[in-house]
């Protein structure tokens, strides 16, 4: 006679609870660094519009100083006159004489309204645009001469200069 507990075992048919056990794990961590991935890809586009919207700013601005609408004088933080509803923006303009007569090299800086350490967006664009005061003056000198092409020539010229020379970032 045999004894009962001898004999051979019927295969399984389900999942121990070691192996529900890995499986939960390896789903757990997989859906923390899915998570992850997430939440710095958001961050990251979040960065990117707030960089688009400045860079859009700051293009607005400085073509306001090349139309006349807006003087190229130095102004400390002022905040966009234009409310952003993400993000709170503040500008800052810059000019600085170049070397050559009746030019002035102009800077256009948006940035977030925030504390250094929150990591606030930053953009700055610079830009030579023609001295509004030289070019009156251009202007009142050669309405005194029979044609009058030089002071149009000359503000033409210095548009074309300014245009060549518009980026972002770095110093003049």
């Amino acid at each position: 006679m045999r004894p009962r507990n001898l004999s051979p075992r019927a295969p399984r048919s389900g999942l121990s609870l070691l192996e529900v056990i890995l499986a939960l794990a390896i789903l757990g961590g997989s859906l923390a660094i899915l998570g992850n991935a997430l939440q710095t890809g958001a961050r990251a586009a979040r960065k990117s519009r707030g960089r688009l919207a400045a860079q859009l700013q700051c293009r607005s601005i400085l073509e306001e100083i090349v139309a006349g609408i807006r003087l190229p004088e130095p102004m400390a933080a002022t905040p966009v006159e234009w409310p952003d509803a993400e993000y709170d923006w503040l500008y800052t303009i810059e000019a600085e004489p170049t070397d050559r007569d009746g030019l002035l090299v102009v800077r256009v800086t948006v940035f977030e309204n925030k504390p250094p350490e929150q990591g606030p967006i930053r953009v700055s664009l610079v830009r030579w645009v023609v001295d509004p005061q030289f070019a009156a003056e251009a202007a009142n000198s050669s309405a005194g001469t029979a044609t009058g092409d030089t002071a149009q020539s000359g503000t033409l010229g210095a548009g074309s200069i300014g245009s060549r020379s518009s980026g972002s970032g770095g110093g003049p």
